[in-house]
């Protein structure tokens, strides 16, 4: 007999792959479809937050395999979106004269005025710790994007540092148009290329980004008396301080930093996901693309 129902979790996921059909639409302007691609990955993180701790706590009660079907859904749709903003959109605006640095080095030309921007605007909101002396792992915040830099001494002994990216107080993007284009950087791709005045005593190594999603659900089942906002006020303010329900983190990190990080950060209960290199690509929503290149361009190819 068939089922009568469609998994609730499976269904949403569905949907959100639907969003991801969206940004592909040639037909569309490019910013339409940077905001689908915003709208994506800002739903990716309140269904991490909401709907997997449940599914989790449900598969430990009733068993089942929802979780495994969840992340190969989620795989197979980070894919589908990298594809979609590296081999379609980058490109496409790359051939409008505007650059985006994806996953790449930083251009000669930018040294100089980053590392300025660097020391004049960022240095200050930084709030690096070393992962050996985390004491508290809610001081990561849920949502807020992270880099884990690997360290060395003089003597050679390795150290893992936590650095903020401070998107609260900054552009996620830095822009430069000195070239006669327009190049765009990632903030924290700025950070990591400056992260020798952050620590000067060490020899700065590989450099990872990462992200904690906690449990975000809103129980308000048993809330029967008193003022419903102030209920919804207290509960949204105990979202920051919920169980981690996911650590995504950018491939390549070292097991063994994985499992001290895991252990440090309380993740025992979380689901340690391999991610992209870039997290937060809400923020999409906001890249500072001139307004040239706004219209569609359905015939174009890359």
């Amino acid at each position: 007999m068939e089922a009568m129902y469609f998994n609730r979790d499976i269904s949403w996921l569905s949907f959100n792959e639907r969003v991801l059909q969206e940004a592909a639409d040639r037909s569309l302007p490019v910013m339409d479809r940077l905001q689908f691609l915003s709208i994506f990955s800002s739903n990716l993180d309140e269904f991490y937050s909401v709907r997997v701790p449940i599914a989790t706590a449900m598969e430990k009660l009733q068993g089942g395999k929802t979780l495994s079907v969840i992340t190969d859904r989620v795989n197979s749709q980070m894919k589908y979106f990298g594809s979609i903003f590296q081999d379609d959109l980058i490109p496409y605006l790359a051939s409008r004269n505007v650059n985006v640095l994806f996953n790449q080095q930083v251009p000669d030309f930018l040294q100089h005025n980053i590392s300025q921007y660097f020391f004049s605007r960022v240095m200050g909101y930084l709030q690096p710790i070393l992962l050996s002396q985390l004491n508290d792992p809610h001081i990561i915040q849920n949502n807020k994007l992270q880099l884990l830099a690997m360290l060395k001494d003089s003597e050679l002994n390795q150290q893992v540092a936590i650095v903020n990216v401070p998107v609260d107080y900054l552009s996620r993007f830095y822009v430069d148009d000195s070239q006669g284009v327009r190049t765009i950087l990632f903030l924290e791709d700025l950070i990591k290329a400056n992260l020798a005045m952050v620590f000067p005593q060490y020899q700065i190594g590989s450099v990872y980004s990462f992200k904690i999603t906690r449990d975000a659900e809103l129980d308000l089942r048993d809330e029967y008396k008193g003022s419903l906002v102030k209920k919804l006020e207290k509960k949204l303010k105990m979202r920051a301080f919920g169980l981690p329900s996911r650590f995504l983190y950018e491939p390549g990190l070292p097991p063994e930093v994985l499992r001290d990080v895991a252990r440090r950060l309380g993740l025992e209960h979380a689901s340690l996901v391999p991610g992209g290199h870039y997290h937060n690509l809400r923020d999409l929503a906001a890249l500072p693309v001139p307004a040239h290149s706004f219209s569609p361009a359905p015939s174009w190819t890359p």
